[in-house]
């Protein structure tokens, strides 16, 4: 069985080499996901704060809503444009990734005995070779997509909860934590189980 350090160092092999496209990606994704489920609702508690405010005269309200519907406007836009860029730079590196994993691994095994391929069937080896390449990239689109942008959002989370009061910083970040260590020491007994499952 290969240790998660192994794997780590496997695939940083072949991110390095596009290190700025896959830095480019990282940013866009712990930008834009967290700004979207953390400012909407800040944006919203000042607008039902302006109706508030306003209650008696509507076109006064409208006024001063403009700056927070021109703010959602380009948060939208950001969210959107930053997402399709992310698209595309996974677009342009994965397929490059790939190819570098399945022509070191042919490398790796041309290194072998006959003997090595007569015991093993040249099919299966194959598939071996395009089972890594398709399991490499969804663990990079694992990385990207939902763990590191959920990490940034609960900390910018953490962050905003500390100037509304700090008791809700406390409790959500000892929320995180215990749900973070349970995640991790629970995740390979229950990737077994659900195997035998």
């Amino acid at each position: 069985m290969v240790s998660y350090r192994e794997l780590i160092g496997f695939l940083w092999k072949f991110i390095r080499r596009q290190k700025w496209t896959f830095f480019a990606i990282f940013l866009l994704d712990s930008l834009a996901w967290p700004s979207d489920i953390l400012i909407w609702p800040y944006i919203l508690n000042l607008v039902i704060d302006i109706f508030t405010r306003f209650e008696g005269d509507r076109a006064a309200a409208w006024q001063a809503l403009q700056p927070l519907i021109i703010g959602g406007i380009g948060l939208v836009l950001f969210v959107e444009t930053a997402s399709r860029s992310m698209g595309f730079l996974l677009g342009k590196a994965t397929p490059k990734m790939q190819a570098a994993i399945r022509l070191e691994m042919f490398d790796h095994v041309e290194h072998h005995s006959p003997r090595y391929f007569n015991e093993r069937f040249a099919g299966s080896l194959a598939n071996k070779i395009t089972d890594m390449t398709t399991q490499a990239e969804l663990i990079i689109q694992q990385l990207f997509w939902p763990i590191v942008p959920a990490l940034v959002a609960c900390l910018a989370g953490t962050v905003i909860l500390w100037f509304i009061h700090p008791i809700f910083s406390y409790i959500f970040g000892a929320w995180i934590v215990v749900h973070l260590t349970v995640i991790l020491t629970f995740t390979r007994s229950i990737d077994v189980r659900k195997h035998r499952h």
